[in-house]
């Protein structure tokens, strides 16, 4: 399969987040780096967490950008762009303006890891890098930049009858995880207890 023709079936699938999706929906994002045979290649590769499928149906490939419109990006910027429907004020002190450190291609799965509800920050974040080599789980804003330009067609790790959020790599604040989680409104940037609602998700970044 060529790449256009792959990239045509990853949007459509609601699983491709590029330069020109990006453009789009937020703006200008500058030099984007290539897609090496490393990412095709893992694309293509079995998904030994979900039953032999490609990484391909499993992944959402996205392009996290330094900058926007010649702004750094993160969670402040974002928020400016594509208002959340809630942002604590406790994450927007701690994070709000921690800035993506360069532009870089990730692989991030579309569902939380089979398992990972209601555990410990500890256990979810072991779960993630577990899934495979190179895997951690997600940040707040790796979360928020794909789940909110994914947002008008799917809502990451929910549906219409549950409402879940993932646990991030981000440190604690006032002792709680830090939460991505994606209500019929929009995005939820939050903090919160080992619930049954939070699971995590894995990713990966080239």
């Amino acid at each position: 399969m060529g790449l256009l023709k792959l990239l045509h079936e990853l949007d459509k699938n609601n699983s491709y987040i590029g330069p020109e999706k990006l453009k789009r929906c937020i703006g200008e994002i500058g030099e984007a780096p290539p897609l090496t045979d490393q990412i095709l290649k893992e694309l293509w590769s079995p998904d030994p967490k979900n039953g032999g499928k490609k990484k391909k149906e499993t992944h959402i490939l996205a392009l996290m950008p330094k900058t926007i419109k010649e702004i750094s990006l993160s969670l402040n910027s974002l928020n400016d762009f594509k208002e959340f429907a809630y942002y604590s004020p406790d994450i927007q002190e701690e994070y709000g303006t921690d800035s993506y450190p360069e532009t870089r291609w990730v692989l991030m799965t579309k569902e939380l890891l089979e398992g990972s509800l209601g555990q410990t920050r500890d256990k979810q974040l072991e779960m993630a890098s577990g899934y495979g080599d190179g895997y951690r789980a997600a940040t707040l804003l790796e979360v928020a930049l794909i789940g909110t330009l994914l947002f008008e067609k799917i809502r990451l790790f929910s549906d219409d009858r549950f409402w879940r959020y993932t646990c991030c790599l981000d440190k604690p604040v006032r002792g709680l995880k830090t939460v991505v989680g994606f209500a019929p409104a929009s995005l939820y940037v939050n903090y919160d207890y080992d619930y049954d609602d939070v699971g995590v998700a894995a990713l990966r970044e080239f």
